[in-house]
């Protein structure tokens, strides 16, 4: 019974809102201006709906073909069926030109971009290392650029939202630390952050992974048992269509999902984040402390362009 136990714990601690259209946004403390905290919220909704409207999709389709297989003639049930693949195109023809997947990559591309400029500023990295005015006022340039950048690809709203007050308080309060306190503030809060995220990333996906090929694998052997009950019951073959059909519903979500590529990527970006903590140990000043963050930065901006790129 114990494998079959964990096998049944598994299959329920994912069957949640969160396991499938991913964790609620939690807001980021007031170190960023809010140009960031609203590319980031709309990033999560574009995601949370997008894979949502896929999972209604599915299910559409696979009510369907259940309904069907157990109509018969009665006119009332077959309508229904209709109805539910009506309403499989309806969603399928709204995914395709709401553009909801390419406004959450879109965002979370600006949000990521912002963060980096942020951090760039606050260590006095390049191209943010003169004064404290000319360096407010290239990060303000740089973050008006990046949503004229992204205007065309992300919702209106961004497009205006609010760049008064690019530099908050606590950024400049940041960027006037001593540098051995600003060198383990960005540590624990940058470096052992990206970590601690990516970390907690690659392990959902390698279990999501698991859980969604046992998922797959149950189907099959679903309708493997139909197929044979189909002799002795014949009125039962329906449910060989339905048990196909919900493996193939099961294999798309997780190639949409794409567990296990997300899942190496990120267990590589967690060994290359812990040779940049490491790297912490040989700041000796405040030149060096600059040079450290603007490396880490690019390093985290590649990846961030990496993930990006597997969209396109």
């Amino acid at each position: 019974m114990g494998p079959i136990k964990a096998f049944l714990g598994r299959q329920f601690k994912f069957l949640n809102p969160k396991s499938l259209f991913g964790n609620r946004f939690e807001p980021d403390d007031d170190l960023y201006p809010g140009v960031f905290g609203c590319s980031e919220r709309e990033s999560r909704k574009a995601q949370k709906n997008h894979f949502a409207l896929m999972g209604i999709y599915y299910f559409s389709l696979l009510f369907a073909s259940g309904v069907a297989g157990i109509a018969g003639d009665n006119k009332t049930i077959l309508a229904v069926s209709g109805f539910l693949i009506v309403v499989s195109i309806i969603i399928s023809v709204h995914m395709r030109y709401s553009l909801l997947e390419d406004h959450w990559y879109r965002c979370r591309a600006l949000a990521e971009s912002i963060k980096t400029s942020v951090w760039h500023f606050v260590m006095c990295s390049e191209p943010y290392d003169e004064s404290y005015e000319k360096s407010e006022q290239e990060l303000r340039s740089r973050i008006v650029d990046l949503l004229a950048e992204h205007g065309d690809r992300i919702p209106s709203k961004l497009s205006v939202a609010d760049t008064s007050v690019i530099v908050t308080r606590h950024m400049g309060n940041v960027r006037s630390m001593p540098w051995p306190e600003k060198l383990d503030y960005y540590v624990e809060k940058r470096v052992e952050d990206q970590l601690r995220w990516y970390s907690m990333k690659a392990t959902k996906n390698e279990e999501a992974a698991q859980i969604w090929f046992e998922r797959l694998i149950a189907c099959q052997l679903f309708a493997c048992a139909f197929v044979m009950l189909r002799v002795p019951f014949p009125s039962t073959s329906w449910l060989i269509g339905l048990a196909l059909i919900g493996a193939g519903a099961i294999s798309a979500w997780a190639q949409a999902k794409k567990f296990n590529e997300l899942s190496s990527a990120y267990t590589v970006t967690v060994a290359d984040i812990k040779d940049l903590k490491e790297e912490a140990k040989d700041v000796g000043s405040a030149t060096e402390l600059a040079k450290y963050a603007g490396d880490s930065e690019n390093a985290f901006s590649r990846e961030h362009a990496q993930w990006l790129a597997r969209k396109d």
